[in-house]
């Protein structure tokens, strides 16, 4: 389910149901797209922002149209402002869905990384063909934002050129500042992207495309909130040598690229960062690419700042004694799952019981909920530490959630 909260309350409360954006506040909205991210805020004053908006599987109908109204209520009429962190489908292949179906929603500037080339700038961008439907989105602004300790440049192509010579500037070196302001109340505010266009030593293009994902630092007085997109270990290294001062003791952290290991924080990283809540952006038994990853959730979890909030979560883990070949993991279905209700896909691959409470140690013992023929095994968890998963809180598998009025 879609995840809602804000800075600029006396407690920050969170609730599944839609809400208005609230003037003079920093309203955050964290959408459920399955396998995929999207993140909007609406800043103090009014001004939209939507950080990726992607797909690759088990969208929920209902989530997505939600998001919809959403934007078009918090935009009031006027364009708002996309980050597409990096060239990943699951990343951006939803935007022209979320902003061109009637009443359409026109953007003033992408923000992006990885331009494929002065004359194809969203090149890499693939799905949904990007650069050729742009003009589907009004008459954007293109910039890239290049922020790795070697560069720190914006490269910014205008349709009076047919997006063909990009104008480069250099930035500074501690942040690109996208937006900023102050409160009638005065309280200071911004967002500021920290990092974008970090190399690899890696030849896997998987890495290529997700170490280059731009970062986002949205503040609101003391409050921060991070965005990560798919930061790989590399994209975190940058942060913590070249961005140390701007990302300690964050509010809500976004666990990178939905979980996986490739992001698997050192301990100095995670203790400085050091977060009161967790945000993972992961869809509810979808098998795509198994995660959030067990050593990733059991590394965040032990941050000291945590705040204590009783939160279900789960994770996938690979292999699991007692279950090494086809004759084992048939078993499950035969015999210690044979008392519960189970349920497959379709091309029964993947197995998990209807009710994950059937699985704990008291009833069947085998502990997992979930598991493939691939030998990957999915764990329903119990943390006291505040901890979204957006394909999970307050779903059907969360069923003791209940989420606050704001």
């Amino acid at each position: 389910m879609n995840i809602y909260t804000s800075f600029g309350k006396e407690s920050q409360l969170t609730a599944t149901v839609s809400q208005r954006a609230i003037i003079g506040e920093m309203n955050l909205a964290f959408i459920d797209m399955g396998q995929g991210d999207c993140t909007i805020i609406s800043c103090p004053d009014n001004s939209v922002y939507i950080i990726d908006c992607g797909t690759t599987a088990e969208l929920s109908d209902e989530s997505f149209e939600e998001a919809k109204k959403l934007v078009r209520s918090w935009s009031r009429g006027k364009a708002v402002n996309v980050i597409m962190t990096h060239p990943d489908k699951d990343h951006y292949n939803k935007l022209i869905d979320l902003l061109c179906s009637k009443p359409k929603v026109e953007v003033n500037i992408f923000y992006f990384s990885r331009a494929l080339s002065d004359k194809s700038p969203l090149g890499y961008y693939k799905e949904t063909a990007m650069m050729r439907n742009i003009f589907l989105f009004g008459r954007p602004l293109l910039k890239e934002i290049t922020l790795n300790g070697k560069k720190h440049i914006s490269k910014t192509w205008a349709p009076v050129f047919d997006y063909q010579d990009p104008i480069e500037k250099d930035i500074p070196e501690d942040g690109y500042v996208i937006k900023s302001g102050k409160t009638r109340k005065g309280i200071n505010w911004s967002l500021t992207i920290i990092a974008g266009n970090v190399p690899t030593v890696s030849r896997s293009p998987s890495t290529k495309s997700n170490v280059v994902s731009l970062c986002t630092l949205v503040k609101f007085d003391k409050d921060k909130l991070l965005l990560t997109g798919d930061s790989t270990d590399e994209t975190l290294t940058y942060l913590y040598d070249k961005q140390k001062p701007r990302i300690k003791e964050v509010s809500i952290f976004q666990v990178p690229h939905h979980g996986s290991e490739s992001s698997l924080p050192t301990e100095n990283f995670k203790n400085w960062v050091n977060p009161e809540s967790l945000l993972v952006s992961v869809g509810l038994l979808v098998t795509s690419f198994n995660l959030p990853r067990y050593d990733v959730m059991s590394r965040w979890l032990t941050s000291s700042r945590l705040r204590n909030q009783p939160r279900t979560y789960q994770y996938w883990q690979y292999g699991m004694e007692g279950y090494d070949s086809f004759k084992d993991l048939q078993r499950i279905l035969d015999v210690e799952w044979k008392d519960y209700d189970w349920d497959q896909n379709d091309s029964r691959t993947f197995f998990w019981l209807k009710d994950p409470k059937d699985a704990g140690p008291k009833k069947s013992g085998t502990g997992f909920f979930g598991f493939s023929y691939k030998n990957w095994f999915l764990f329903r968890a119990e943390s006291k530490k505040d901890l979204y998963q957006t394909g999970v809180i307050g779903s059907w598998f969360d069923e003791d959630f209940v989420p606050p009025t704001l």
